[in-house]
């Protein structure tokens, strides 16, 4: 994790706990993921309605958080419409923290990217074979304990975990995402 990344989630929390939001920082950006990875429009507004949905009770957002959110969408977004398959989950520092909380972290992160992925896609069962694969190993992820978090063998997996959803959410991306051309054409066409 970068520098950037570990004064992102700082912020995040802290305009999450400024607004009285029960939401973790690392469920911010899944869910962005999620829904972007899912095929929601790339205008900038359209992330609000299912993210107050999912995440805030369907209430609309303070400035800040709004503000916030409004950051992480930008930077998921360029991660994933540039073509050097930049993305990166929002997770702890590795050397901060030690593996049991990543892996928790990892997990949560996880569940939060499926919750919004399905809301987005609600025929994910009719998605190809290989998309349904990635997702099941994305549940299992999600389920992923610390029983062993000691061994060298663990602080491997733990990275190869990583790299695999970074994985999943560009293939994600591909089947279901929208271009930003696309976005912006269908955009244009709605307007009268």
């Amino acid at each position: 994790m970068t520098l950037n990344a570990s004064i992102m989630l700082n912020r995040i929390e802290q305009v999450l706990n400024d607004a009285q939001m029960v939401i973790d920082p690392i469920e911010v950006q899944a869910t962005i993921a999620g829904f972007v990875a899912g095929g929601l429009a790339l205008d900038e507004k359209s992330w609000r309605k299912p993210f107050c949905e999912l995440c805030n009770d369907n209430e609309s957002l303070s400035e800040p958080v709004a503000e916030v959110v409004l950051q992480v969408y930008r930077s998921v977004t360029h991660q994933l419409v540039n073509e050097e398959f930049s993305f990166k989950p929002l997770l702890l520092d590795d050397e901060e923290y030690d593996l049991a909380v990543r892996l928790e972290d990892l997990s949560l992160w996880a569940q939060a990217f499926l919750t919004s992925l399905a809301m987005m896609r609600q025929d994910l069962n009719h998605a190809p074979e290989e998309i349904k694969e990635m997702i099941e190993d994305i549940a299992a992820i999600a389920q992923v304990t610390s029983d062993d978090t000691e061994s060298v063998e663990a602080e491997s997996a733990y990275i190869e975990l990583v790299e695999y959803v970074c994985v999943v959410v560009l293939n994600c991306f591909s089947h279901f995402g929208q271009t930003l051309a696309s976005s912006d054409t269908s955009t244009k066409k709605t307007l009268h």
